[in-house]
């Protein structure tokens, strides 16, 4: 089976909250006033809107929709694939978008192997700043060091890509970093406050903290959701040095949801587990019936799935019917069998700031 024809079925999942997709705020009107009616796709170009590709859904304040993505006129090399919706007064939402790969392979051919990684900052352009050799198969555990002689203060971006054993580059992933200047002699810093911000960096925070306890801070705090609509939101926080320095901000996912304290406290009812992709049919589902948490010991088949690194998906669902949002983690599948020894561990090592 050729690989670009098979991706012709590339299957995508959607999970829409009220102006919400792939977990980004895209419009701020109340549940109460529109449901999102309509959805769209386009692969690298938009064809303005309306005009794209219709995505068939139910209608309502949340929605979920599975759907195949034709990539059978696309070149091979990297694509983005865009979704958005529409809200029932004819608005549409903000594209949202994820990259993917289309390559010509055949069941037979052989699994390509990691053979370098380039890494760069700020910008993927010109020479990379490091380039690393791989010779570990598949998957690669790097420790490099990179230069930032020259860099300003302040945040930048590191992207690193990997190519494979066919020539063909990754997608490259980024993260990012601060550069401040600071000799072995100065004192280290110690945190002095956090802020934290609901949907977006800007405007007043919705809660200040401040910070008296050195390098490191458990924060007990109470965040007020008065005014956000129903569905999912992303709370951010950052916290700042007694330099003066804000750190990078890091965020989370929650849900808001009508309720009154004298409204029950919903239970865990069931856990759907998924691999790869939170798809069509669950590859294991756990009912739940231990209250408001629970703890599951599974087994998860893993019968058909390829030598390499997977990831594993579980949401849960309370007595109100309401889904909680996804999470995951990766695995990897290895061939075993039975009679082969189970491996024990043998050492651990533990390093300092740097694996060096």
């Amino acid at each position: 089976m050729n690989w670009k024809h098979l991706s012709t079925a590339l299957l995508c999942c959607i999970y829409i909250f009220p102006g919400i997709i792939f977990g980004e705020v895209m419009d701020s009107k109340p549940r109460s006033q529109f449901q999102i009616s309509g959805a769209e796709y386009y692969i690298d170009t938009d064809p303005g809107h309306g005009n794209a590709t219709p995505i068939n859904i139910t209608a309502g304040f949340t929605i979920s929709a599975e759907f195949s993505v034709d990539t059978s006129n696309l070149s091979l090399g990297t694509h983005r694939l865009y979704v958005r919706v529409m809200g029932s007064d004819g608005t549409w939402g903000i594209p949202q978008s994820k990259q993917f790969i289309v390559q010509e392979r055949l069941g037979s051919d052989h699994i390509p192997t990691l053979t370098q990684a380039e890494f760069y900052i700020d910008s993927i352009s010109g020479s990379p700043v490091h380039t690393q050799m791989i010779t570990t198969g598949t998957t690669a555990s790097l420790d490099v060091h990179i230069p930032t002689t020259g860099l300003s203060n302040g945040m930048h971006r590191i992207y690193v890509r990997t190519m494979n054993s066919d020539g063909t580059w990754g997608i490259p992933q980024s993260k990012m970093f601060i550069v401040q200047d600071k000799t072995q002699a100065d004192p280290t810093p110690t945190l002095t406050q956090a802020e934290y911000y609901i949907d977006s960096i800007s405007g007043t925070p919705v809660h200040t903290a401040t910070i008296s306890s050195g390098t490191t801070a458990t924060l007990d705090v109470h965040i007020p959701t008065t005014g956000l609509s129903n569905g999912t939101h992303r709370l951010y926080v950052r916290t700042q040095n007694s330099d003066g320095t804000w750190g990078i901000p890091q965020s989370k996912m929650f849900t808001v949801q009508d309720k009154t304290q004298a409204d029950p406290t919903p239970t865990l009812t069931q856990a759907e587990y998924y691999i790869d992709s939170i798809s069509g049919t669950p590859v294991h589902t756990a009912m739940i019936s231990s209250g408001s948490t629970a703890s599951l010991d599974v087994s998860i088949p893993t019968t058909g799935l390829r030598n390499g690194t997977h990831r594993l998906y579980v949401r849960t669902q309370n007595s109100e019917g309401t889904w909680g949002i996804p999470q995951s983690k990766m695995f990897i599948v290895q061939d075993k069998t039975q009679a082969d020894p189970t491996p024990t561990i043998t050492q651990a090592e533990y390093y300092i700031d740097s694996i060096s």
